[in-house]
């Protein structure tokens, strides 16, 4: 047994002096430095925004600036409420959040998993689907 542990080790050692040794790391270039920017303070709507938006400048000051360009653009900054987007549908007209009785593809996944014969196929409509749930009122 102690042969089979010796033989173990001394040809764990031997592959591991022929393997090469690991190359170092690659090293890892340096970030850009920032160009040198205009304060925020002094930007208007006239302002180039153009080195803002150049590779290495912090994320953070980047949004800063365009939301000083998207605010200073009077065509972006008031909005006319014509956007489809602008409304929440999902309050209605009593201010309270408006509930459905349409359940979209309720127990289809069961119906289609299922080799049951009490589950009606796939195309037909399961025993109570067509009365709404008792908290939609």
């Amino acid at each position: 047994m102690s042969d089979e542990r010796f033989l173990h080790r001394w040809s764990a050692r031997k592959r591991a002096a022929q393997e090469p040794e690991p190359a170092p790391p690659p090293a890892r270039p340096e970030p850009p430095e920032p160009p040198d920017l205009p304060p925020l303070e002094s930007l208007k709507a006239d302002s180039d925004f153009t080195p803002f938006l150049a590779e290495g400048v912090p994320e953070a000051l980047a949004r800063a600036a365009l939301r000083i360009a998207w605010r200073s653009d009077p065509v972006l900054a008031n909005l006319d409420g014509l956007n489809d987007y602008d409304e929440d549908f999902t309050i209605g007209s009593t201010g309270q959040v408006v509930r459905t009785a349409l359940r979209v593809g309720r127990k289809l996944a069961e119906r289609l998993d299922s080799d049951d014969p009490a589950l009606p196929p796939a195309g037909e409509p399961a025993p109570g689907d067509d009365e709404p749930p008792a908290d939609a009122g």
